[in-house]
Parts: structure tokens; C-alpha cells; sequence
């Protein structure tokens, strides 16, 4: 404890506190301290998962280009990365015109059945559930205008990132499907 002298020339005591401290610190008591620096690490990872960056991953992830092919009559839309992992948008014709069936395998696995799949392109977020076999279907109303708006930043995106719920992770280039595709959601130019 040390002494110090108030304006009206009485001695007060207080703690003793280190100058090095930034001055707003020194005003609030440790368990306060704790307590906002453990709020702030839970807001930071909570709102910011930790995921290789864009630039690593693209470099350690990424090898071919997006490719476009029929097999048994169905079209698809595809890229493989360095890593095996695979994405796939193969398109089914169900007499309402073609709807999106996605396909992703990472770890030659597909995606955990009836678990979330988080797509990131650029900096935008999608979630989307893969049904029991680990396809993500677009035959609902819903479900349709998501593949829209995926289709729509895939086309226009530069970099698409899926994490899946596991935590398995793949990176995938975006350049070179707009040269392929369509405007509409299973369309080729």
C-alpha cells in the first residue's frame, strides 16, 4: 500500500498499481480482467472459427479446373483438389427442368448424413443440410432458390471453402465455372 494525497490535503491510502499497465486497466480489478478477456476469446472464436486462410488454402488445396461432363445421360458440373476432395453439382431432369443434386467428398468420405454443410464463397456463407446418403438436394422450394443463390456466387465467386460438420475441410477454385455454366442453375453456356 502506498500513501497518496486527495485535493483537500488528507492522506488517502490505495493499492499499489503498475505504471505499465494501460491507464483504463488499472481502474478495473482482475477478476473483471478475466472475466472481459475470456468474453472477448469466446466472441472472437465463436464468431470467427479458425480455418486456414483463402491464400493457404487455395495453394495447398486447389489443382484442377472446373469441368463439365455426362454420365448415363446426367449432367455435372465438377473440380477435384490436390487432396482428392471433390465437388460436384450434378443435374437431374425431373420434367420441371433440371434440379441440383450436390455432391461433396473430402477424405473419400461424403458429407455426414443429415448434418449441416457450411459452403463459404469469398466471404459469404451458406448452410445446407445433406440429406441421409450425404447429398444436398434442391427439390424444395426452399432448397431451390438456395442452389440459385449458390449457383449465382459460384459463378461470380473466387473462392469456395466446405467445412463439414465433422470437421473435415476442402478448399475448391471458383475461376473457369463461369466459362462453362449458364446463367440458370444447372445450365451450360
Amino acid at each position: 500500500m502506498r500513501d497518496s494525497v486527495g485535493l483537500d490535503g488528507m492522506r488517502l491510502r490505495c493499492a499499489a498499481k503498475p505504471r505499465n499497465m494501460p491507464r483504463a486497466a488499472r481502474r478495473l480489478s482482475p477478476i473483471v480482467l478475466t472475466f472481459l478477456f475470456a468474453g472477448i476469446l469466446f466472441a472472437g472464436l465463436s464468431l470467427f472459427p479458425v480455418a486456414p486462410s483463402p491464400a493457404r488454402a487455395e495453394s495447398d488445396f486447389v489443382a484442377s479446373e472446373w469441368r463439365y461432363e455426362e454420365r448415363a445421360g446426367v449432367p455435372r458440373f465438377w473440380i477435384e483438389s490436390k487432396r482428392g476432395a471433390s465437388f460436384a453439382v450434378w443435374c437431374q431432369d425431373r420434367g420441371r427442368g433440371p434440379r441440383a443434386v450436390i455432391d461433396i467428398d473430402i477424405d473419400a468420405k461424403p458429407a455426414p448424413a443429415d448434418q449441416l454443410v457450411r459452403i463459404v464463397i469469398d466471404r459469404s456463407m451458406i448452410k445446407l443440410r445433406a440429406d441421409a446418403h450425404g447429398f444436398i438436394r434442391t427439390n424444395c422450394l426452399t432448397c431451390a432458390d438456395q442452389a440459385v443463390w449458390l449457383w449465382e456466387k459460384m459463378r461470380f465467386g473466387r473462392f469456395m471453402q466446405v467445412l463439414f460438420d465433422d470437421g473435415r475441410y476442402a478448399g475448391f477454385r471458383l475461376t473457369g465455372l463461369r466459362d462453362i455454366s449458364g446463367t440458370q442453375v444447372c445450365t451450360r453456356r
